[in-house]
């Protein structure tokens, strides 16, 4: 087992708490495990699931490598995890968003902000994005992760345009199927301009891109209230959520 792991207990504390190693070692095994999914996702990112190198994973996180296989039985369960703790990122930029206190379509467009600040800024969204469309890593596995992923996505958008339509908001004729479906196109569209982005090396347009999008589309399902609103805030020109990369 190793010290990197589940902390190191030769200290000589002043106290005579045996419990207080104990206490310590999740904290530290946690701390482990994080700083590994952050080097690998990051290596991941740069170089592809088989250009990653492991020793290269475990020198930037400042670990050993007994450390990342106690936590972990290779790259490809690495891989996996990188994948899967992206998750944890859109529960919390949903409940973030959620306590703001906006009406169902600013959520939406808030929610997508910082998405895409997340897509371009955040290691373990930028590596698992990369890790997903890599065709020599996929499997029956990540293909049931991908497909949770952009389900939850959806949903997360098919949810605001229904508490759209509920408050009025949307124009007439968006029953539940076409917001389904509206939903379906909208996360289409934005996965494939940050694919292009990512292919054409040219990150710093996606929000410009999706920008764009939003200013096509809204004019198209909201009602005219509500736009003379979003207008009036100069809606295009709003602050980037901290720390998106320009």
């Amino acid at each position: 087992m190793d010290a990197d792991a589940v902390g190191d207990d030769s200290t000589d504390d002043s106290t005579d708490d045996s419990t207080a190693p104990v206490a310590r070692a999740p904290d530290r095994a946690r701390a482990t495990r994080r700083a590994l999914l952050l080097a690998a996702a990051d290596q991941f990112y740069a170089a592809g699931y088989h250009g990653a190198s492991l020793s290269e994973i475990v020198a930037a996180a400042g670990v050993t490598k007994g450390a990342l296989y106690f936590h972990f039985a290779g790259k490809h369960a690495l891989a996996e995890a990188v994948i899967t703790e992206v998750n944890a990122v859109w529960t919390e930029v949903v409940a973030d968003v959620a306590e703001r206190g906006l009406d169902p379509l600013e959520t939406l467009l808030a929610e997508c902000d910082e998405a895409i600040a997340r897509l371009l800024g955040h290691p373990i969204v930028r590596g698992s994005t990369r890790l997903l469309h890599d065709p020599t890593l996929r499997s029956l596995q990540t293909a049931d992760i991908a497909d949770r992923q952009y389900g939850y996505a959806e949903s997360a958008v098919v949810t605001q345009l229904g508490a759209a339509a509920q408050a009025g908001l949307l124009r007439p004729g968006l029953d539940a199927t076409r917001r389904t479906h509206l939903a379906r196109s909208i996360v289409a569209t934005i996965t494939g301009h940050h694919v292009i982005c990512d292919l054409t090396a040219t990150d710093d347009e996606l929000w410009a891109r999706v920008t764009a999008m939003w200013q096509t589309l809204l004019p198209m399902i909201a009602t005219d209230p509500w736009l003379e609103r979003w207008r009036g805030n100069d809606w295009q020109h709003r602050p980037r959520p901290r720390g998106t990369p320009t």
